[in-house]
């Protein structure tokens, strides 16, 4: 029977009815509501018990570190999260563990389990499995899919199949070094999402604001207003500043290239990295973890 490590971050899934609205139980009760499963599972609570609209990037690595304190006695891990930021903490785990040989999975629910009609004793039944005996790396496993945490997006906040993969999968691959799990992330990363009405000017002056990392989301294969002011700003952000900057495109499906429309050029030309067809989940939080690492 598989070992099982089950971390309760909080969320819907431990959620009850207040007046205040739905609020997440302490671990001591959820642990009596949990449906029985076919593996020995073992039950802790986070440090911080909360609604994933208030998880932090040091709580991703606080999480990482809990699993990588665990990571010899159990054979697989699940953490029940909330779902509205569950994409970008499966996006971080990706990044911050390496040699990962074991599932962690990340699950919840769009209704609490303390409700009679809902989906968390599925989706619950359905991670420990995963985590006992699905193949290695971060995963969400929700509404019946199973998808790689770093391609997980959320695309409903009322369908109980709440993610998705619109990216299409990714081949990690086998990561041959020893386990670890990174203790530094860097959270001085903004989003600046493209949109008309942000003006070649407007667009410069958000270029250059204080971070160490930008992610921009640009229109199409990679697209922003062709004007030398923009590019001048990226120039600037990066060969002065030193700022990181990845681009990646508000379209669900598709990846970034640049150079095919020439006002795509200055991307090109100021030094700004591709980033492919990630998702902006994992753009951003791959940016905080290599920003890390430097």
């Amino acid at each position: 029977m598989a070992r099982i490590f089950v971390l309760y971050t909080g969320g819907t899934f431990g959620g009850v009815q207040t007046s205040r609205g739905i609020s997440p139980l302490p671990v001591a009760e959820l642990a009596g509501l949990l449906p029985s499963v076919a593996a020995d599972v073992c039950i802790e609570g986070f440090e911080r018990i909360l609604d994933s609209s208030g998880i932090e990037p040091a709580d991703w690595v606080d999480i990482a570190q809990v699993v990588a304190k665990n990571y010899e006695q159990f054979d697989g891990f699940v953490i029940l999260h909330g779902t509205d930021t569950m994409a970008y903490t499966s996006s971080a785990l990706s990044h911050l563990f390496e040699g990962l040989a074991k599932p962690v999975v990340l699950t919840g629910s769009q209704v609490p389990l303390s409700f009679p009609q809902n989906d968390a004793e599925q989706n619950y039944r359905d991670a420990v499995r995963f985590a006992g005996s699905g193949p290695p790396g971060v995963w969400v496993v929700f509404g019946g899919l199973e998808i790689r945490g770093d391609r997980a997006v959320k695309v409903s906040c009322e369908r109980w199949q709440a993610f998705s993969a619109p990216k299409g999968d990714s081949d990690r691959g086998v990561d041959p070094r020893p386990f670890r799990a990174l203790s530094r992330i860097e959270p001085d990363v903004r989003l600046l999402f493209c949109h008309p009405g942000l003006t070649a000017a407007k667009l410069a002056e958000e270029i250059l604001r204080p971070a160490k990392g930008l992610v921009i989301a640009s229109y199409g294969v990679g697209n922003l207003p062709d004007d030398p002011i923009v590019e001048q700003a990226l120039a600037t952000a990066i060969s002065e500043h030193g700022k990181r900057i990845v681009q990646v495109t508000q379209c669900a499906h598709g990846a970034v290239d640049a150079g095919v429309y020439a006002a795509g050029g200055s991307m090109v030309r100021t030094g700004v990295q591709a980033g492919g067809n990630l998702t902006i989940e994992a753009a951003i939080t791959g940016l905080m973890v290599d920003l890390a690492r430097i």
